[in-house]
């Protein structure tokens, strides 16, 4: 089964909080060091596979996962459990500088590859919400934990779609 689950983040690339808000992004579910991958996935074991994924020209966020059906509400907790720790700033230093040294990483790629600066910059023009690499950079470099705190608190869950199999395991062979 996959459970989406959309958040509205009220958040777009030219507020000032975007720069934390990418950083908070990372810390939640970025990637195999965030939130939603060590402690949902790993620690509680209730999903195959947990991410989120930030939109900021549209101020949404998603999660994704991949469960079996009966972790629904399990899962559906576990993710807004970890959202509310990080909107009341329980947040480590370590795992706060691991999301922005990701941050700061995936944006010094885009400067090696054409093809992603080419896109880095028609996104922009399209959206005219113009932002140089460096420039984004910086600001992340300036980002505090209770930056991060105050981006989290502005996401809210708005809407979660459920898509359930109904083949049993016996039914593949």
């Amino acid at each position: 089964s996959r459970i989406v689950m959309g958040f509205r983040t009220a958040l777009n690339t030219l507020m000032p909080e975007y720069a934390s808000h990418r950083v908070f992004s990372e810390l939640f579910g970025g990637d195999g060091m965030s939130r939603l991958f060590t402690n949902v996935r790993e620690r509680l074991g209730i999903c195959y596979s947990c991410s989120a994924v930030s939109e900021p020209y549209r101020g949404t966020m998603i999660v994704s996962s991949g469960i079996s059906a009966e972790n629904y509400d399990s899962l559906k907790n576990a993710v807004i459990c970890e959202l509310n720790e990080i909107s009341s700033g329980v947040i480590s230093e370590e795992e706060f500088n691991i999301a922005k040294k990701r941050q700061i990483s995936q944006l010094k790629q885009i400067c090696d590859s054409p093809n992603e600066l080419e896109m880095w910059y028609l996104t922009k023009s399209v959206y005219g919400q113009y932002c140089e690499v460096d420039e984004l950079i910086s600001k992340i470099n300036e980002v505090e934990i209770n930056d991060v705190v105050k981006a989290a608190s502005l996401v809210k869950l708005d809407t979660v779609y459920f898509l359930e199999g109904t083949l049993k395991e016996a039914e593949f062979e």
